[in-house]
């Protein structure tokens, strides 16, 4: 399920990426190398970092469907505070980005 409120701000970060919040993520070992060492943000806004990083180091990223149960997770998430956070840590995305921090 997509959360709401996170589609069209992160695609003012990451144009097309149609949902980074699913929590799956796949990498290949020289992906995995070459993006961690350059994250900077911890939380809700990695996610969105570590795909930012992909796209600035020019790989592929392949977006698949997946169906994912929860059945007894409760939720961390905290809506305004987790929105404004997320907005914030999208700027620095984009602030990072422009000074050349993700290489």
């Amino acid at each position: 399920k997509k959360q709401p409120g996170t589609r069209g701000p992160v695609a003012f970060v990451i144009p097309g990426m149609l949902d980074t919040q699913a929590g799956l993520k796949g990498f290949t070992e020289e992906a995995a190398r070459r993006i961690f060492p350059l994250v900077t943000i911890p939380g809700f806004g990695f996610d969105v970092e570590c795909l930012f990083i992909a796209t600035r180091l020019k790989l592929r990223i392949h977006q698949t469907p997946v169906f994912f149960r929860y059945d007894s997770e409760p939720t961390t998430v905290r809506f305004t505070n987790d929105a404004l956070q997320m907005i914030r840590d999208l700027i620095t995305i984009r602030r990072n980005g422009a000074r050349g921090l993700y290489g």
